[in-house]
């Protein structure tokens, strides 16, 4: 069987396969940002070059079967939206134990409560900008939720600013709600 996550001697790069193809991160270069469960690198996909985003669930929750088993999830929301950041896939050193990387597609924007404070202070029509944010966010959200999934975690940190559109990123504490459940 061919390992998921390879490194090379004297190549910075760890290699990982998800979804049949290879993608690689430095994890010696800076973070692109950290959170609570874990840290996000620049990555990029092995074949193109087109950069992506890796994360890196930290170490101390991979060996967690719960946090193992929402990082599946999570990786595995194939959902296509305007307002939400692609999910590219999974991959781990093994099914139970060891670390756990999440991919999803690159966005370059910035945080939502950077945008607003920086872009939108001073501009006249502020109120309808930021309704706007706010449709935007909601669309994302009906979506998902009409597919079975609250995100539970919705915060300026987690709403990007991205080629004039507004994303809807991480889904790490989100819940799946069986067929046949309702939102309370």
């Amino acid at each position: 069987m061919r390992p998921n996550v390879v490194q090379k001697p004297n190549d910075p790069y760890l290699y990982l396969m998800v979804m049949g193809e290879w993608y690689c991160y430095n994890p010696s270069e800076p973070p692109l940002g950290s959170g609570a469960m874990g840290t996000v690198y620049m990555g990029y996909r092995c074949k193109t070059g087109e950069r992506i985003a890796v994360k890196r669930v930290k170490d101390s929750f991979a060996n967690n079967r719960m946090i193992r088993e929402r990082a599946r999830q999570e990786a595995s929301l194939a959902f296509r939206h305007p307002n939400l950041v692609e999910m590219i896939g999974y991959c781990e050193y093994a099914p139970n134990s060891g670390p756990i990387f999440i991919l999803s597609k690159y966005v370059s924007g910035i945080q939502i409560d950077q945008y607003v404070g920086k872009y939108l202070i001073h501009v006249q029509d502020r109120v309808e900008k930021v309704c706007n944010i706010i449709y935007a966010v909601l669309d994302a959200l009906d979506y998902v939720h009409s597919r079975g999934v609250i995100h539970r975690d919705i915060k300026p940190s987690n709403i990007y600013f991205y080629n004039d559109k507004y994303c809807l990123a991480d889904f790490g504490l989100a819940e799946f709600l069986e067929s046949g459940d309702e939102f309370t």
